[in-house]
């Protein structure tokens, strides 16, 4: 009976015990977020960033990395600060709040280089990747649904359109999310010069303003193979460059 009870207690501890290091892991982002808040408010600019860091260890948050990217701001790091406001814009992109900064840190700092996007970028301006894929998911069963019809019903031509013109967004929507998009998206913070080859030594291919916006082709011990929207490429350190996962 003893060895029972025991056998429940330790299955009822593995049951809750993710909960429990999930409420431990947000105290204490909490608590680096909110010494962040403390240094940010005594201008203590890089001990801001420290926890802010340190907190967004814990995971993504569109408050965080707007915080960061007000922290740069102060710091006179433009590039840093686009960085950060746009992984904020990820997470939650209709934030008129973080438009705005966006809007004022470019118009503040005229060497900030534009990030052309491609065009499906508005498209995650208006709902996030996530909801992209719950968009595909209930277009296609809403495909499902009126094929059934079409079957039961007979002459309903109309429904066998609409499915198929159904099937075909989703089709389009559900490409869209596994093409992943700002995987291999990267910003260059500082002004950053492109290498032949990837050595710090090698002849410089191309300078970029600070704030370009580049895709990550490929790496090699501490570089990365980067191409920019112009179609210019060239190595970089992997240090000089601000991924967007």
């Amino acid at each position: 009976m003893k060895q029972r009870l025991i056998s429940a207690f330790f299955c009822i501890h593995l049951l809750l015990m993710p909960g429990c290091l999930h409420a431990l892991s947000r105290s204490e982002a909490e608590e680096f977020a909110h010494k962040g808040d403390q240094h940010f408010g005594e201008k203590e600019w890089e001990a801001a960033v420290a926890n802010y860091q340190q907190a967004l260890s814990f995971g993504q948050s569109p408050q965080l990395y707007y915080n960061l990217g007000q922290t740069y701001t102060q710091l006179r790091k433009p590039g840093h600060a686009l960085a950060y406001f746009l992984q904020a814009e990820k997470i939650k992109p209709r934030w008129t709040l973080l438009q705005q900064a966006t809007k004022q840190l470019y118009a503040e700092n005229s060497t900030l280089a534009p990030v052309p996007f491609p065009w499906y970028h508005s498209l995650f301006q208006l709902f996030t990747l996530s909801t992209w894929k719950w968009i595909a998911a209930i277009l296609f069963w809403m495909a499902v649904a009126f094929l059934g019809k079409s079957r039961i019903r007979k002459n309903k031509t109309y429904q066998i359109i609409g499915s198929s013109s159904l099937l075909l967004f989703a089709g389009l929507t559900l490409v869209l999310f596994l093409h992943r998009p700002y995987n291999t998206f990267g910003i260059l913070p500082e002004v950053t010069v492109g290498h032949y080859a990837p050595n710090a030594k090698s002849p410089t291919r191309y300078q970029w303003p600070m704030g370009t916006a580049c895709w990550i082709k490929s790496e090699v011990a501490d570089f990365y193979f980067v191409s920019t929207m112009r179609g210019e490429d060239g190595w970089v350190k992997k240090s000089e460059l601000i991924s967007l996962p």
